[in-house]
């Protein structure tokens, strides 16, 4: 398609998109916030947020990265209103339900944390899912080009 095809998307669109870098933004602080952590923040964390943070393997800390830098990008794609988006929130999307899965059933964070704390992670992948809706729905409705 050439820019003649192209549409003006409504106000909502550049809404979203803006929600969608502040919200992948703060994720990218959160996990850059994590990865420098020293040793005295890491002994200042509850007991079981330590032994939590102490025992997640490094590649959970990867899929982590990729979940957000993708989700990152993808906000900055639909600002810039590149269909190339929807690759970027898909691949958020498959890190962000790698790591729920870790997180959630073979870490057991559902047997040490009260039920009602997986607020965040449902938050998390209902956002991630509608990303990648919204930038395909975008495409169809040409106002990514």
């Amino acid at each position: 398609m050439t820019s003649i095809n192209r549409v003006e998307p409504p106000r909502q669109f550049w809404i979203v998109a803006i929600a969608a870098l502040l919200w992948n933004g703060f994720g990218m602080w959160n996990f850059l916030s994590r990865l420098g952590m020293t040793g005295e923040d890491v002994f200042a964390l509850p007991v079981i947020e330590r032994q939590l943070y102490m025992m997640m393997p490094q590649w959970i800390t990867i899929v982590t990265g990729i979940a957000v830098t993708a989700g990152v990008l993808g906000a900055i794609s639909l600002l810039l209103r590149k269909p190339v988006a929807v690759v970027f929130f898909m691949a958020s999307l498959i890190a962000v339900l790698v790591q729920m899965a870790h997180s959630l059933y073979l870490a057991g964070y559902l047997d040490l944390f009260a039920f009602k704390t997986m607020l965040i992670p449902a938050v998390t992948i209902a956002i991630a899912v509608y990303m990648l809706h919204y930038s395909k729905n975008a495409i169809y409705f040409r106002w990514l080009v």
